[in-house]
């Protein structure tokens, strides 16, 4: 059988294009796991995983960077990496109940995350080259925000689903932590590139970048409450996951505010002297953190939530600083006095808080 496949895969490059040489020998490589797993042949499903490393070898160094003028979903590009996807998620398939010793365990485990890298990279591709195709219906400014709700959407839907089909067995703990971690990288990447934005268009709090931060925020907590219905999972996976999950959530909100504040004080139609800009923005920031800071803390205290004690405790933490090291001597006479006077008030409202329910922390500490 191995000399057969090998024939067909050194023949099928001579009598086909590029494109369809992978999706060929992706097909290849269906029937090839088909038959080793139906008659445990050893040798076909070794060259299984040959075959699969050279189709991927292949798919990353000329399909994927194949962006000529395309219509989206009907071009090469896309055919040729959703193959190369079908085919590692059909060895991993095939092959994941049939006794092997680790080394062989472990390239089955590393085609199946290969094989869902290659379809996420393949769709996020899709959707980018897809929004450029359509120059009529998305303007400049609303292209790559429009990109990244798109991007944060599908590894929102790969983490789900991945937790979904892998919630039954405590052992996948692995694979439901790719998961997770699919969904927390895009966040922090889109959410670091959603700053660096051309919001000159932007009006502040209506704005897709707004839109943008408040669908990762949405997503977070969805994927959170996903999380928290699987039953069997251990106790740490579970508390490392929400750990990570609502540390995402509480810090969402100070990007928000803090990106929103600059907006603002830019804003064409409030007219302020564009000498203060700079100095309104630093010292709004510092406000905004430690009012932001003081009502996490509040909330915290009344829900017992500890994460968001601490994040409270960070924000107040860092407008103070900020405040003293920076504002102090930067900022102008007038802006300086009025930022102190706020955050000294904020500090009282937080100092008033935290003695009115000493008892309850009392409490929460023992």
């Amino acid at each position: 059988p191995v000399t057969s496949f090998l024939v067909l895969f050194i023949a099928i490059p001579i009598q086909f294009s590029s494109t369809w040489t992978t999706v060929l020998w992706s097909v290849q490589l269906i029937i090839m796991n088909l038959i080793s797993s139906r008659f445990n042949i050893k040798s076909v499903r070794l060259f299984s995983y040959l075959l699969f490393a050279l189709i991927l070898i292949k798919g990353i160094i000329w399909d994927m960077y194949n962006t000529a003028e395309m219509e989206p979903v009907l071009n090469s590009r896309f055919w040729s990496l959703g193959f190369i996807f079908i085919s590692g998620y059909t060895t991993y398939f095939y092959f994941k109940n049939v006794q092997m010793d680790n080394v062989e365990k472990g390239i089955i485990s590393l085609t199946y995350y290969t094989s869902l890298i290659i379809i996420l990279l393949n769709i996020n591709a899709e959707i980018f080259f897809g929004v450029n195709y359509y120059e009529n219906v998305f303007s400049s400014t609303y292209k790559t925000p429009v990109i990244f709700i798109l991007w944060i959407l599908t590894s929102a839907i790969m983490c789900n689903a991945i937790i979904f089909v892998n919630k039954e067995k405590p052992e996948h703990n692995i694979k439901r932590y790719f998961g997770y971690s699919v969904f927390i990288i895009f966040s922090v990447l889109i959410s670091i590139s959603s700053l660096f934005l051309d919001s000159e268009n932007f009006i502040p709090f209506f704005n897709i970048r707004t839109v943008l931060l408040i669908a990762i925020v949405t997503l977070a907590l969805i994927t959170k409450i996903n999380t928290a219905k699987i039953k069997l999972i251990s106790m740490p996976e579970s508390h490392n996951i929400k750990l990570i999950l609502e540390t995402l959530i509480y810090i969402m909100p100070f990007v928000i505010l803090s990106t929103e504040t600059y907006l603002f004080i830019r804003y064409e139609n409030i007219n302020i002297n564009p000498n203060y800009f700079n100095a309104l923005t630093s010292a709004s920031w510092g406000i905004v953190w430690a009012i932001t800071g003081t009502v996490y803390i509040y909330t915290a205290i009344k829900n017992n939530i500890k994460s968001l004690r601490y994040i409270g405790l960070l924000a107040i933490s860092i407008s103070i600083i900020k405040l003293f090291i920076f504002d102090l001597f930067l900022l102008p006479t007038t802006i300086r006095i009025i930022a102190f006077i706020i955050c000294g008030l904020i500090l009282l409202v937080a100092g008033l808080n935290y003695q009115k329910n000493v008892d309850l922390m009392k409490k929460i500490l023992n």
